[in-house]
Formats: structure tokens, C-alpha cells, sequence
């Protein structure tokens, strides 16, 4: 039987009905960030954004209110679908437990969880640099080798995903040991799994990283990084300690307020009288011993130089910001340096990790100094302007962008309903 034209009608309404209620909503939102310790998912906002031949401009979050017209909407929808893009946020935590140790080693500036994302941060860093890496050392007769240590360093890294759902995708870069002459020398290295790529930021730090894909919830993600590295102790001719020092690590950045007048000023009065770079440089690493009281900081990047001066304690991030602040208020320039060191009794959580600095000598180039393991006055001689064999650079420079502002390792996740966490061992053995 031929249907009527008003039975028609009503079936051809029903079938636009059904079409419609059975597409998927493409819609791009904003993810939320849940800002906690813990670094959890995001979930997106109702609202987005549609671009496309159709409806051009933004959803309210609640959608949209009113009555469809009789023949439904219409308009065309592009064959990818409708594109948008996400927002992003970062959220840092340290690892769980927090970063053990005994006053006199300090602590690492911790590892970083993210929530999702949209892409791969940009290399624009906290404290951009107005010139490429200088050369560390130059030639092999300012410097006499004392000692030389050959290390087996092993570091793991457990990544967990710990919600109930997939990560859609994990990026995860880790700073690797570089070799620097004439301090140290990597020998070998191993790195699993394989498929990573290397990638370098603007002070020449090389980093591993990965790229996984659909991460199942519930599963482990192991990484190792196997080295054979040759540790030398250096002592160093500093000369007259006269000569030009160059135009760059001389600013302020997050947690180094080189420019704050209270720190300026301190600069200055420590300076007052010193006729050389070395003699203010003694002075900028001799006033964290003196007016600092060590207390391990388990919290994940430190309180800065500032809040280190005015509260009067840190550990040997806080010794290291205060040094390379009043060295840079000084005019001479000087880094962060994150490494690790050998522990006689193995592997200790805040202590194995460690910061310490490099300074700007004339004619010689940047030269180690450790203000937090120095702090004693007995000490002081021992690593001032010298390496001691027992200390292993990772990283130079504070507020790496590669690694989010963190150490040793960075990684992120995109998903939701889904929580990853890290867990980091090194085994440094002789």
C-alpha cells in the first residue's frame, strides 16, 4: 500500500531524527585542569569550538538552547570532522613518598607528572640565553688531574598508569649524561626500550625521548639507561683569574632573582674590596655556608634564592640558587648544575641526587663549585674552583623547558580517567 503523503512526511522527520541523534558530538572543548599533587586527568568542558564549511564560532557550555526547525539544521560536515584545539596545562608532583635523605647531600628538583595536553612543549625557555654553550674548559695546562674514578651508573624509571582507562598517548624525555672534558667521560651507554629519538635544548643538554601510544590501564612502562663513566678529580691553575667574561647567564629567572634589590645590594657589599673575578666568587660561595642553616627540602623545585635569604635555610638547591643569584648580581655569569653522586652505601633518596653550580673563571671557561658540600668552613678549599671525582653531571641550567621546569626526567600524558606516576632508582657503583 502506497503510504500517504502525510504518513510521509512524518517518516521522513523521524528518519532526519534518528540520522541526527545517531552522530557523535565532534566537539573540541577546553580540558579542565584538576590542580592537585597528583597530576590526574582532565575531562573536557561541555563547550568548544566547531570550524568548518557549517556553523562557524563557539558552543556555550550549557549547548545550545531553542527550538530545531521542522526540515532540521543543515549544512555540511568536513570528512575529517570538526577540529579545534585544546588547551593545556602542566601540573608538577614529586615522587611518591617524597625525596628521602639526611642533611648534608640536598635533593633533586624532583620529577614531573603532567595532565594532558596539547603537543609537545616549545623549546622557549623560563631564561632565554643571548648566546649558544661555551666551551666548559680549555687547555689541558690549566688543570692538573688528581684522581680518576671509573662508575657503573644504572638509572630506572617505572612510569605507572594507575587509572582505569588508556593514555591516548605518553611522551617521556630523560636527560642523559653528557661527557664533558675534562671532568668526565661516558664510555658506554645503553638505553631500553629502543625507538627513542635525541633531542638537545639551548645549553647543549641531550635528552631520550619516547613516544607511546594507547597505554593500557594498569600498565608499567620500564626504562633503563645503562652508563660506563669515567669521573676525574680536578684541580685547577686559576691564574691571575683576569679577563673578559661574556655577556650571558647573567640575568634573573624563576627561582634566581638576580635583580632583586635586596640581592644587589648584598652582591655588591660582598664584592666591596675584591679585585678579581676569584676573590668575589670565593665570597658569593662562602655566604650560603655562612648564613644558611642545611635543612632538606622534600617539596619538588626548591623556594628560590630570595626566600632561601630571608627564611635563612635550604638545602643544596637553595646553596646553589644563592650562589649563582649573587654571582650573576655580581656580573659574573654562572648555572644550575643537576647531576648525581656516589654514595659508599648506595642509592639515597635526596642524596644521591644533587645541585651544585658552575661560575665563569677567566681564561679558563665555567669551573665547578659546591656550595652545599663546602658549607663547612674546613671545607671550603676542598670544592671551591675543583671536582672531587665523586660528582656526575646530568643537566646545566635552571628551569630546563625540555624537562617542564624539573630534573632528570619530564613526562606527560593525554587522556582522561586516567593518573600516571613515576618511580626513580640510580645504582652508582665503582
Amino acid at each position: 500500500m502506497r503510504p500517504s503523503a502525510r504518513s510521509l512526511l512524518l517518516f521522513s522527520l523521524l528518519a532526519v531524527l534518528l540520522f541526527t541523534a545517531c552522530q557523535p558530538a565532534i566537539v573540541v572543548g577546553t580540558p579542565t585542569a584538576v590542580a592537585n599533587q597528583q597530576g590526574q586527568g582532565e575531562r573536557p568542558l561541555p563547550g568548544g569550538t566547531r570550524t568548518g564549511p557549517g556553523f562557524q564560532g563557539t558552543i556555550p557550555a550549557g549547548g545550545f538552547q531553542g527550538t530545531r526547525p521542522e526540515g532540521g539544521f543543515q549544512g555540511t560536515r568536513p570528512a575529517g570532522g570538526f577540529q579545534g584545539t585544546p588547551g593545556a596545562g602542566f601540573q608538577g608532583t614529586r615522587p611518591e613518598g617524597g625525596l628521602q635523605g639526611t642533611p648534608g647531600q640536598g635533593r633533586p628538583q624532583a620529577q614531573a607528572t603532567t595532565t594532558p595536553a596539547p603537543q609537545i612543549p616549545t623549546q622557549v625557555p623560563y631564561y632565554t640565553r643571548t648566546t649558544g654553550p661555551t666551551a666548559t674548559y680549555t687547555l689541558p695546562s690549566t688543570y692538573s688531574i688528581m684522581k680518576t674514578n671509573t662508575y657503573k651508573v644504572v638509572q630506572t624509571i617505572t612510569l605507572h598508569n594507575s587509572g582505569w582507562s588508556q593514555a591516548d598517548k605518553i611522551i617521556h624525555r630523560i636527560a642523559l649524561i653528557p661527557t664533558i672534558q675534562p671532568i668526565q667521560e661516558v664510555t658506554a651507554r645503553k638505553i631500553s626500550p629502543e625507538g627513542y629519538k635525541l633531542v638537545t635544548d639551548l645549553y647543549g643538554n641531550s635528552y631520550a625521548e619516547f613516544e607511546f601510544i594507547q597505554v593500557p590501564g594498569g600498565k608499567n612502562l620500564v626504562f633503563t639507561v645503562e652508563y660506563t663513566v669515567v669521573v676525574r678529580a680536578v684541580d685547577y691553575n686559576l691564574g691571575d683569574c683576569s679577563g673578559k667574561l661574556p655577556n650571558q647567564d647573567l640575568g634573573a629567572e624563576k627561582y634566581i632573582e638576580a635583580n632583586d634589590p635586596s640581592i644587589k645590594s648584598l652582591a655588591e657589599k660582598l664584592a666591596a674590596g675584591k679585585n678579581s673575578a676569584c676573590e668575589k666568587l670565593r665570597a658569593f660561595y662562602a655566604y650560603p655556608g655562612d648564613s644558611l642553616t642545611y635543612e632538606y627540602r622534600p617539596d619538588d623545585q626548591g623556594i628560590g634564592a630570595l626566600a632561601a635569604l630571608q627564611s635563612k635555610k635550604g638545602d643544596c638547591t637553595e646553596y646553589s640558587d644563592v650562589m649563582i643569584a649573587l654571582s650573576r648580581a655580581g656580573g659574573i655569569p654562572s648555572r644550575m648544575i643537576t647531576g648525581v653522586t656516589y654514595q659508599p652505601g648506595g642509592y639515597k633518596k635526596g642524596e644521591t641526587e644533587h645541585n651544585w653550580v658552575e661560575a665563569y673563571v677567566p681564561g679558563l671557561g665555567y669551573i665547578t663549585f659546591d656550595p652545599t658540600w663546602g658549607r663547612a668552613a674546613s671545607n671550603r678549599d676542598a670544592y671551591f674552583a675543583r671536582t672531587t671525582g665523586d660528582h656526575i653531571v646530568i643537566t646545566r641550567g635552571r628551569n630546563l623547558t625540555m624537562l617542564g621546569g624539573y630534573s632528570y626526567n619530564y613526562y606527560q600524558w593525554w587522556g582522561t580517567s586516567t593518573r600516571v606516576t613515576a618511580d626513580t632508582r640510580w645504582d652508582i657503583t665503582k
